[in-house]
C-alpha cells in the first residue's frame, strides 16, 4: 500500500536525499551510473511519499515509468538486507514526514 503525503514534494526529496548522502543534486540524476545509491534512494522516497505519478517521475529522471517501481521495488529488497541502509532510510523518512507536518 502507498503512503500518500501530499505536502512532500520533488524538491523536499532531492534536498533530504543530498543532505543525508552529501552529494549533488547532479549526482542524483547521472545517468549510466551503476548502483547510484543516490538515485534508487529518491525514485522511492518519490514514489512512495509523493502523489508524483511514475510517469512524471520517470520524466524527471530521463527513464522510462516501469523503471520506477521495479527501482522501488529492487530498493525495498535490499533494505530488508542492509541494516545500514535501512538506517539511513529510516532518518529520510523521518525528515521527510517532520517536513510534511510544518
Amino acid at each position: 500500500m502507498r503512503r500518500l503525503v501530499r505536502s512532500i514534494n520533488y524538491e523536499d526529496v532531492i534536498t533530504t536525499v543530498t543532505n543525508k548522502l552529501g552529494i549533488s543534486a547532479d549526482e542524483i540524476k547521472e545517468t549510466g551510473k551503476r548502483n547510484n545509491l543516490a538515485r534508487k534512494v529518491s525514485l522511492y522516497l518519490l514514489r512512495w511519499y509523493t502523489d508524483m505519478s511514475n510517469e512524471k517521475i520517470a520524466e524527471c529522471f530521463g527513464i522510462g515509468y516501469t523503471a520506477v517501481s521495479q527501482a522501488a521495488t529492487r530498493l525495498r529488497i535490499e533494505l530488508e538486507e542492509d541494516r545500514r541502509l535501512k538506517k539511513i532510510m529510516q532518518a529520510m523518512e523521518k525528515e521527510l514526514l517532520l517536513l510534511s507536518e510544518e
